[in-house]
């Protein structure tokens, strides 16, 4: 199946990107002269996805009461979705160009100007399997100009889209040079032209509880989030128990940086618990580096101190030469 992609920057909460590194830093006094390019990529992969075996979604009690099986206790042994497994084809950014790197993202499967599929079909495996293949043409130099072929490249998820990072990172270790996980720990759109199997957050008090801390943040900044939200396949939610994404064999350099007080990954404080297990997983790193950022959620990069972040994320790879 074809998969078309567009490089543009994405306000989703799974925004991916590679971060690259050319042979010629852009000053900073040109950073205001940016120069954005579009692409339509066309990406053809193939991966082991499963087959959704439920009833499709009719109302909003249908997906409450998936939802409520996911949360149970005996969700491991009670809870089968799937009816088999069947092979399928299927702003950062200122910143960063301020101390001259390039930045390449994308829009995942499903979302933006991407390929609209299924969202009983769409599942990490698919997405995984484009990301490495949009890894080897960004690799090669093709769609990176004016970089041309990067000297070095450094993929970074938020969120999702940190898992998807980890999960290629595990099965191709030598993908990437360096790995920034953001609002991501160990322990612990316009969807009118989709089907039943997107689901979203409910209302804006349902982002701003989830998402943002008190106090940290601009209301307006939340409802505008709300309003470019992206939706997230139920089959994406429901597959990522066998994702493996630990990746034990990754040799580059990691860094985690998740916001203190993320409801998600941390259920509220992050102090204490990013820095294990994930030290012991990547063992092998050439460095590592775990980062509860202050006075931040989930949503770090929309939090009032969010340039303080991108300072970590940018002195994390100036220190190891990327």
């Amino acid at each position: 199946m074809g998969i078309f992609f567009t490089s543009r920057v994405s306000l989703s909460a799974s925004l991916l990107a590679f971060v690259l590194r050319g042979d010629v830093s852009l000053p900073v006094a040109a950073a205001a002269a940016k120069a954005c390019q579009n692409f339509k990529i066309p990406v053809t992969v193939t991966s082991e996805n499963y087959i959704f075996g439920l009833p499709k979604f009719q109302n909003n009690y249908d997906l409450m009461d998936v939802l409520t099986d996911i949360e149970s206790r005996t969700f491991a042994t009670d809870f089968h979705p799937y009816s088999g497994a069947m092979n399928q084809t299927a702003s950062f950014v200122d910143h960063a160009i301020a101390h001259g790197y390039s930045v390449f993202t994308y829009d995942r499967l499903g979302v933006g100007a991407s390929s609209k599929v299924s969202g009983y079909v769409s599942q990490p495996a698919i997405q995984v399997a484009v990301l490495q293949d949009l890894v080897r043409l960004v690799r090669s130099g093709q769609n990176t100009t004016p970089v041309g072929v990067p000297k070095s490249l450094v993929l970074m998820g938020h969120s999702f889209g940190s898992i998807l990072v980890a999960a290629a990172a595990t099965s191709q270790p030598d993908l990437t040079d360096g790995l920034i996980l953001i609002s991501f720990s160990y322990n612990g759109t316009n969807i009118a032209d989709l089907d039943t199997g997107y689901i979203t957050t409910v209302d804006f008090f349902a982002d701003g509880n989830t998402l943002f801390k008190k106090s940290d943040y601009d209301v307006n900044v939340v409802e505008f989030t709300h309003d470019t939200r992206a939706p997230f396949a139920i089959a994406e939610l429901i597959s990522l128990p066998v994702v493996n994404f630990v990746a034990a064999e990754f040799k580059g350099a990691l860094q985690i940086i998740t916001g203190k007080y993320d409801f998600i990954f941390c259920t509220g404080n992050c102090d204490g618990v990013i820095e294990h297990p994930a030290a012991e997983i990547f063992a092998q790193a050439k460095t590592f580096e775990a980062i509860s950022y202050p006075k931040a959620g989930h949503h770090s990069n929309f939090a009032f101190n969010a340039q303080g972040a991108y300072g970590n994320i940018t002195d994390f790879r100036g220190r190891n030469g990327f």
